[in-house]
């Protein structure tokens, strides 16, 4: 009984919370000019007190349930240090940093927030994050004691506390600021048309669309992941939300239990990768290199395309090699018929998409969304939104930015000790000396790196650590700023499906049935063409719509054909079931067609075009053969 009063408690304390966070984020977004500091102090504030009080439902996922000590105390500390800041603001930022003494009170809030930073992440997020966390603090108080060119003077613990309490330069840095001033209200718009019933709208426009081809559900799982993900920025939340409806209909239709769930999988994943809105990460690559937001979008539009068709391709080879069915024609009508009732909700999106071309900043797009979202749900009963439905939404807002803002806090931790110990530049030096300075090992290591550190962390915190740590190294190499970074993001995205810690593998790999190694190995084979594709634009910058549209043009089509190329060396089907030779040319054909240079593309192009002729020919005497049997069954039968 008494147990129950306390999972009802942190319920209702934490539904209070949230919704209290998300009028205090739309009043500042909407209404009031609040300074950063204090902005990002209240919001970081409000992420660990509804942190504090949930538990860890799965890989990004949590619900209320806990109500104990280190609640209570994180709520006295979290709050305590926002209104200790609100109340001394004005000496906070009059004072020389790093001159004038840092106050007692400043140290007790300051380390506060930090310990309960770190505490909440390892209770939501796991240990992952935590650890890698930890082990930069460390590095930066043993510096002295550390040889080689890695040592450094060491960091104060008043330096400490005044770099991420008392300056918008660690803790409350950028990656705070992108939370609270852009992203979390992407995060609300998502859960605004998630509570009408736009996600479930996605699905059934995915449904409709791919359902009547061969392999359907498969193709249908590609599609809502990609529209599912321009709402929702986390590859696992991608996975659950659409998973549950497109996995068992892959299965049913014949693909294999690790399959199905690789497909997921990917698909999921690149929902991050998906204009117009993408994920969090998005937002903070676009404000740690200082340019627009639409910079990122357009630069990311035909690495995001080219990422769906190698998809695309893999799951219809798979169909037609297999001779797999369509969804039947009665639950196509009735999901139809679901679809053209929820038609009205597509209308928020188009306007959110809208408002960002026409040059409104993302936080006002993105309310003026939310609210469209509310007003147009009323077209009909069974989406209208009522006070319920609002309040969830503001509820589920907050709930899901926990995935981001404290991730996004002990980014910002790492940050400013990688910037006071002088790391970043020590890391970019020491690359470029293993390397010899050359782009393709730079680029193999950079890869490594990003893929290690990203493994069992959100793609915000890999994307953000890879990006201080490999983006310097690729831009003193002569590589565009926007190459390196969205290189980096590629696979901070990527190490969501790389073994041995895949998470969306893992998430799909419980949907499908099929071992987690199974589904995290096949998930990396198909996304195999991203991975060249972001060599590609490094290489070449009209993979990124950085050059003449007839360029872009040509670049564009020659690596959609080596990604479908990669599709075909990976289920080894073209036009008929590959050799092992066949297999072998395929995967040498495929990164000569998408790294875009002009004697590759012809090398690549004719080995492909060799490949499917062999295929065709082979095809036809296969086909041939199995008529002639069939014909002398038919005349033996007739003699009989």
């Amino acid at each position: 009984m008494m147990a129950s009063a306390t999972l009802r408690a942190a319920a209702w304390l934490a539904g209070a919370i949230a919704v209290a966070w998300s009028l205090f984020q739309i009043y500042a977004g909407a209404f009031a000019l609040v300074e950063p500091l204090k902005f990002r102090i209240v919001h970081v504030a409000f992420a660990v007190a509804l942190a504090a009080l949930h538990v860890r439902a799965g890989h990004e996922e949590t619900r209320a349930g806990r109500f104990g000590a280190f609640s209570i105390a994180a709520l006295v500390v979290a709050g305590g240090s926002a209104i200790y800041m609100l109340l001394d603001y004005e000496r906070i930022v009059t004072r020389i940093p790093f001159v004038d003494d840092v106050a007692p009170l400043d140290y007790v809030f300051g380390l506060g927030l930090v310990v309960l930073v770190l505490e909440v992440i390892r209770r939501i997020l796991g240990f992952a994050l935590t650890l890698v966390t930890l082990v930069f603090i460390a590095y930066g108080f043993i510096g002295p004691w550390i040889p080689g060119p890695l040592g450094h003077r060491g960091i104060p613990l008043a330096t400490f506390v005044e770099v991420n309490f008392l300056t918008p330069e660690g803790l409350l840095g950028v990656p705070t600021g992108v939370s609270a001033e852009i992203v979390f209200y992407f995060v609300l718009f998502s859960a605004v048309l998630e509570a009408s019933g736009g996600g479930r709208f996605f699905i059934d426009l995915a449904t409709s669309v791919g359902g009547w081809f061969r392999g359907g559900p498969a193709k249908i799982a590609v599609l809502a992941s990609s529209l599912f993900g321009t709402i929702n920025g986390s590859a696992v939340a991608n996975v659950v939300g659409t998973g549950v409806f497109t996995i068992p209909l892959m299965k049913r239709v014949g693909y294999t239990p690790r399959f199905a769930g690789a497909v997921e999988a990917v698909a999921s994943t690149g929902g991050q990768l998906m204009p117009p809105v993408m994920g969090a990460a998005a937002f903070v690559m676009a404000e740690m290199m200082g340019v627009p937001y639409l910079a990122v979008v357009k630069a990311a539009i035909i690495p995001a395309v080219l990422y769906y068709v190698a998809v695309f391709a893999a799951v219809h080879l798979v169909a037609v090699r297999d001779d797999l069915r369509t969804i039947g024609a009665e639950e196509m009508r009735a999901v139809r018929q679901g679809m053209w009732r929820r038609t009205h909700l597509l209308v928020p999106l188009v306007y959110l998409v809208w408002q960002i071309l026409d040059g409104y900043s993302p936080t006002t797009a993105a309310l003026r969304a939310g609210a469209v979202a509310i007003v147009i749900s009323w077209v009909t009963r069974s989406t209208r939104m009522g006070w319920r439905e609002v309040l969830v939404a503001l509820r589920g807002g907050a709930e899901k930015s926990l995935a981001v803002a404290v991730p996004c806090a002990a980014a910002g931790i790492i940050i400013g000790t990688i910037v006071q110990s002088g790391l970043g530049l020590k890391i970019t030096t020491l690359l470029l000396t293993l390397s010899g300075g050359q782009l393709l090992p730079t680029l193999f290591l950079a890869m490594g790196v990003c893929i290690v550190l990203g493994m069992g962390m959100p793609t915000t915190s890999a994307y953000i650590l890879t990006a201080v740590l490999m983006a310097p190294a690729l831009v003193n190499l002569g590589i565009p700023p926007m190459a390196a970074h969205l290189f980096v993001f590629y696979f901070a995205c990527l190490s969501m499906l790389t073994p041995p810690v895949a998470l969306a593998a893992y998430a799909a790999a419980g949907l499908s049935g099929a071992t987690v190694w199974e589904t995290g190995w096949v998930a990396f084979a198909i996304s195999l063409p991203s991975f060249i594709v972001a060599y590609g634009f490094v290489y070449n910058q009209g993979l990124i719509m950085d050059g003449t549209a007839l360029a872009i043009i040509g670049t564009t089509l020659t690596a959609a054909c080596g990604a479908v190329a990669m599709a075909g060396a990976v289920v080894g089907f073209l036009a008929a079931r590959a050799t092992r030779a066949e297999r072998a040319l395929l995967f040498v054909a495929a990164p000569a067609l998408i790294v875009p240079e002009t004697y590759t593309d012809a090398a690549g192009l004719a080995i492909v075009l060799g490949v499917i002729a062999r295929q065709v020919v082979r095809a036809r005497s296969e086909r041939a053969a199995a008529r002639r049997v069939t014909e002398r069954a038919d005349v033996a039968n007739a003699e009989r």
